[in-house]
């Protein structure tokens, strides 16, 4: 869907802005709103000193399972929320969790001495923004194509072509983390969670460990995903422009359609200690995905590289030989 060339010019382009100015701002979630605690029944809504996580809690629970933190104050009060659109179960039980991490740790380096001394996972919630959106941009730019002289000497040039079009995106399934208790690489590689189109007839409930209340409020969620799209929506109408040096000056945004739902997702959290230090390990509840934080590097990879070190060792002690 090429833009229609309007002229041609051989003058310089103007600075490639790409300012998107969307025509209305984002709805707001039309969910029903309902007291957090509500999330688990009977649950212990309560804040972690460590690392600031507030959830609802099982009362048998000793320490936050997000950084290992004892100090859990109780927060009768933790607001109302947006109510959960869906609720995903855990098709990874507790015994292939332990498994999963223990099988993580034995392949790591630097290796953990006993797998077995990892915390026993716990089973928790964290919650996201899923979003299904149609986004329009028209657009104006300039095309920039090399043409070469005919005279010898003469360097290629550009030449610019004002254009302009219109560009139109959907998104299915777009997510953004509602928590900040953390890093960002573990919360973004759970797999894709479905998007429920209707909210349910009354608000779900878990019954798991430890169900985090989102931390990103909705608005802060529709301005991150908004931006995510609307720098698609720029990345398509410069592949839109074409050309050797496509430079994008305006893009209108437009919303066709845009829906969000609050979700939570389920995952085993374990805590490994690791080098006198705390580790987290997260468990993907529906895959059995094994994410960490940091990323450990593969005792494999380590042992490749000691060999070919030692290799090149020998070989220029046989060649100096």
């Amino acid at each position: 869907m090429h833009g229609s060339a309007l002229a041609h010019s051989s003058a310089p382009p103007r600075p490639d802005s790409a300012a998107a100015r969307p025509q209305a701002p984002a709805p707001s979630p039309a969910e029903a709103r309902i007291s957090a605690a509500r999330l688990v029944p009977g649950g212990r809504p309560v804040e972690c000193k460590g690392c600031g996580s507030r959830a609802v809690a099982s009362r048998s629970i000793p320490s936050c399972p997000l950084c290992g933190c004892t100090r859990l104050e109780d927060r009768p009060d933790l607001g109302r929320i947006v109510a959960p659109r869906s609720i995903l179960p855990f098709t990874v039980d507790r015994q292939a969790a332990q498994r999963a991490i223990q099988r993580w740790a034995r392949w790591r380096w630097p290796t953990v001495r006993d797998p077995s001394s990892a915390h026993a996972p716990v089973d928790a919630y964290l919650p996201y923004w899923m979003f299904e959106a149609k986004l329009r941009g028209r657009y104006r730019g300039l095309r920039g194509e090399r043409t070469r002289s005919t005279r010898p000497g003469r360097r290629p040039h550009l030449r610019w072509r004002p254009t302009a079009g219109v560009v139109a995106l959907r998104f299915d399934r777009l997510r953004v983390s509602a928590s900040r208790s953390l890093p960002e690489s573990m919360l973004q590689g759970l797999a894709p969670a479905p998007f429920e189109s209707h909210p349910p007839s009354s608000p779900p409930a878990t019954v798991a460990s430890w169900t985090e209340r989102y931390a990103v409020e909705p608005r802060e969620g529709q301005r991150a995903a908004r931006a995510r799209m609307e720098r698609a929506l720029r990345r398509a109408a410069r592949d839109d422009i074409g050309g050797d040096q496509p430079r994008l000056h305006d893009l209108h945004v437009e919303s066709a359609a845009f829906d969000m739902a609050h979700v939570l997702l389920p995952v085993w959290i374990s805590v490994i200690r690791r080098r006198g230090q705390l580790q987290r390990v997260l468990v993907d509840g529906r895959t059995g995905r094994v994410l960490a934080d940091p990323p450990a590097r593969r005792l494999g990879a380590a042992v490749l590289a000691a060999v070919l070190v030692v290799l090149a060792t020998l070989g220029l002690a046989v060649l100096s030989g």
